[in-house]
């Protein structure tokens, strides 16, 4: 099946024999559909949504249609025409309506037109899907098998997540090279810099647009942080966790008889 097929439901031809969705929001729901990964996005053609650092986006159903649409023809550009055809089918439209959509797409997965990093404009012709994209499965198999260790002693839970820490430096950010990913627009690429030491943990920013903070100060320079403490990069709150430092449990009185 061609990869177009597979992610779109393209109900038979109209006009001069082009494919068309029929409407906007008719997509293929076979078990086949793929979820679809690209920076921090995930494009789930199953559930019919499209998250963002893990969380749901609200996208209209043409914008949904859309980016289903281009990301199906990666890396060929498509027609405004063509785009026109399938997203309106038998209804005119101009071509501000489909630069509007653009437009909101760019705006929910953090895309600008002047980048063009995800959605690429072609002057004069159309639009195309601009960046590295994997399905899901295909981006589990690329990763190499988790090497065998001993358990972390210190980590950062993040909704619900541990993030591990190492003994040394560990840069947190969203780029894909920090050693503690956070895969969110307002955290930098290299956000801040948590140093694991046996005297103790401390967190510095790296400069970050949106600030680093522990216990809700913001940090310039290398601040110690304990066990339970709140660490926030950016708009991301994290708790710092190593039991180890965590008092002992105190010996509670005996009870009269």
């Amino acid at each position: 099946m061609a990869k177009g097929d597979r992610l779109l439901s393209l109900e038979g031809t109209r006009g001069r024999g082009r494919k068309s969705f029929g409407s906007a929001s008719k997509l293929l729901r076979s078990p086949e559909a793929a979820t679809i990964r690209f920076g921090e996005c995930e494009l789930d053609l199953e559930r019919r949504e499209l998250r963002r650092g893990g969380q749901p986006c609200h996208l209209t159903p043409r914008a949904f249609a859309l980016l289903a649409l281009l990301m199906a023809e990666r890396p060929r550009a498509v027609r405004k025409a063509d785009l026109r055809t399938r997203l309106w089918p038998e209804t005119y439209v101009s071509n501000t309506a489909l630069a509007q959509l653009v437009t909101e797409l760019r705006k929910v997965i953090g895309d600008e037109a002047r980048q063009g990093l995800w959605i690429r404009t072609v002057f004069g012709y159309g639009y195309a899907f601009a960046g590295e994209a994997a399905e899901a499965d295909e981006a589990q198999a690329a990763k190499p098998a988790p090497a065998v260790g001993p358990a972390p002693t210190r980590w950062l839970l993040w909704r619900s997540q541990v993030l591990p820490l190492t003994e040394g430096e560990n840069v947190v950010g969203r780029g894909h090279d920090a050693q503690v990913r956070i895969a969110v627009s307002e955290v930098s690429r290299r956000h801040a810099r948590i140093v694991v030491a046996a005297t103790g943990t401390t967190v510095e920013d790296l400069e970050s647009r949106n600030g680093t903070f522990v216990r809700g100060q913001p940090v310039h320079r290398a601040t110690p942080v304990a066990d339970g403490d709140e660490v926030g990069f950016g708009p991301e709150l994290t708790t710092f966790c190593a039991p180890s430092q965590s008092k002992k449990t105190r010996t509670a009185p005996r009870r009269r008889r």
